[in-house]
């Protein structure tokens, strides 16, 4: 199998370290990238060749926003960038946009 490249983006330091902690335990996932606002995520992502985003929705950095805004933003300019979003919200509106 091919290995994965994957970033974590969570404003949440144990959250960032649960999610490469378990990431690593799979030998095939490199995590290639950590950070935790979305301005820092945004300016690096050009520079790592990533095959898939797991980010936290609500996240700070007022350059790019968060939420759905960031979203959008990075399935704009980065499409064959796979995303996982993590949240604890549950309204439909949200979760449906995203």
């Amino acid at each position: 199998m091919n290995n994965m490249n994957v970033i974590i983006a969570d404003d949440h330091p144990i959250v960032l370290f649960g999610i490469r902690k378990s990431l690593e335990q799979i030998e095939w996932v490199n995590v290639v990238g950590e950070f935790e606002d979305s301005t820092a995520l945004i300016n690096n992502l050009p520079k790592l060749d990533a095959h898939v985003l797991i980010t936290d929705l609500s996240m700070p950095g007022d350059k790019y926003g968060d939420g759905i805004t960031l979203i959008k933003y990075i399935k704009r300019h980065f499409p064959s960038l796979s995303i996982i979003v993590l949240t604890m919200n549950n309204n439909p509106a949200i979760l449906s946009a995203v």
